[in-house]
């Protein structure tokens, strides 16, 4: 499978499209003199990783090869994505919610190649149903509009325009100024909650939503405004780079349904898995790869990092195909250094992956050459092939009860107790809160 030129972005949200049919550039002068040059209009596409719908047109459309065929043959095609250009969707999208009353993504906006937009739309299936038109429908359409009355597209163009540079003159709203942003901070103060934590809900006009549903003690002091982040609750946190077998593990250890794909990026979100070794049963969380920089937000960077801070061990997976596993675990353990907090220090179980891919020979050479090196001695396994995933569980569970200073599986009020303990840590609960949360009920 041929990549196309979205091969060498940083963006996660673009490098899920480069294995498209779809001839997409990312925005650049390139792609708007390609469509000068071949009197072509562009059609952009603007989204993010997380958006459900756009990995909906993704694989209805945008994997196609019929509709990339189309799409090929009428425009050229750019994608974008809004969290990386912020700016370039603000613009876009104030144009579509003129053109269409409402917005959303994954935003499509068709314009010319000078980048006048004179068609939008969000979501579009492969065919049309329920009465919203589908890509081929649309896009022979577009073309004939484009190759009968492109003059008359044109002079759409400029009152478009003009109607949003009224619209951007009319929102020009005051200066950002030191007096603004105190005044925004002391709003934001008087509406926090000091006893339970968050922002309340005292928009809200009845008594019953006003009320918060959980009640937490927050964080004192001034890194109330700062360090209000939601973190799971894991045993264990698996890291490695992109397509170290993360997912795959996940999937093979517990009844959990992550995305596997053999190109980078393909977990964008926290899975969690429950497992078992014996009868001891504990969670795993699996984010997404890490590559060099994350703690400075390349990639998906810290933003899933954190949720991996509460675990008791980490599992760090490392592809033993590729051609420098050392160098690759060198990297995520600068990562986690850089990063900060106490994830560094974690303890941490160093797991060499697709041994089945290499034979047990050859990896155990592999492993022998890390060891030598790093001073770490690996474990090795298949995922896809169960080889030595039981161990890897063994070894995890038996660090997390010695965490947790259960001494035996079958001590199950010491494990309840432990958890308890360990979750109230956590939330910074103690008798006191219970005393207070007995009262107020």
């Amino acid at each position: 499978m041929n990549a196309n030129r979205l091969a060498s972005e940083k963006s996660p949200y673009l490098l899920q499209h480069q294995f498209n049919p779809v001839d997409w550039y990312p925005w650049n002068e390139e792609a708007f003199e390609k469509a000068k040059r071949e009197n072509k209009p562009i059609f952009l596409s603007i989204g993010y990783s997380t958006c459900h719908w756009c990995h909906v047109m993704e694989k209805e459309s945008f994997e196609d090869e019929s509709v990339a065929r189309l799409m090929n043959e009428t425009f050229v095609s750019i994608k974008v994505d809004r969290e990386e250009r912020p700016d370039i969707d603000g613009i876009y999208m104030t144009v579509c919610q003129m053109l269409t009353g409402s917005g959303g993504w994954p935003l499509t906006i068709i314009m010319s190649p000078d980048k006048k937009p004179f068609f939008a739309g969000t979501y579009f299936p492969k065919e049309g149903r329920y009465g919203r038109m589908g890509m081929m429908e649309l896009v022979p359409k577009i073309k004939k509009l484009w190759d009968e009355k492109k003059e008359d597209i044109l002079n759409s163009t400029e009152k478009i325009l003009n109607a949003l540079r009224n619209e951007q003159q009319s929102y020009g709203g005051e200066e950002l100024t030191e007096k603004v942003l105190e005044e925004s901070y002391d709003l934001f103060e008087q509406r926090y909650d000091k006893q339970n934590g968050g922002f309340g809900n005292a928009h809200y006009k009845s008594a019953t939503n006003q009320a918060p549903r959980k009640k937490t003690p927050g964080w004192p002091g001034e890194e109330r405004a700062i360090w209000l982040r939601l973190k799971l609750i894991a045993d264990v946190g698996l890291l490695g780079m992109p397509n170290a077998g993360k997912s795959t593990f996940l999937a093979a250890v517990s009844k959990a349904k992550p995305k596997i794909a053999d190109y980078p990026f393909t977990t964008l979100h926290p899975n969690l898995g429950v497992v078992k070794a014996g009868d001891f049963d504990f969670v795993i969380a699996d984010i997404p790869g890490l590559i060099e920089g994350a703690h400075e937000g390349t990639g998906l960077g810290t933003r899933f990092l954190g949720h991996v801070e509460r675990t008791a061990v980490l599992l760090h997976l490392i592809d033993c195909t590729q051609d420098d596993p050392v160098k690759a675990y060198n990297i995520i353990r600068n990562e986690l250094k850089m990063y900060g907090g106490e994830l560094f220090e974690r303890k941490e179980v160093v797991c060499l992956t697709k041994m089945d891919a290499l034979g047990e020979e050859l990896t155990q050479s592999v492993a022998n050459d890390f060891e030598a090196t790093t001073g770490i001695k690996p474990m090795i396994m298949s995922a896809v092939a169960s080889q030595n995933t039981d161990k890897v569980l063994y070894k995890l569970a038996e660090i997390i009860k010695a965490s947790r200073n259960v001494k035996d599986e079958d001590d199950s009020e010491a494990f309840d107790k432990a958890y308890d303990e360990r979750f109230d840590k956590a939330m910074g609960i103690n008798e006191e809160s219970y005393d207070a949360l007995r009262n107020d009920e």
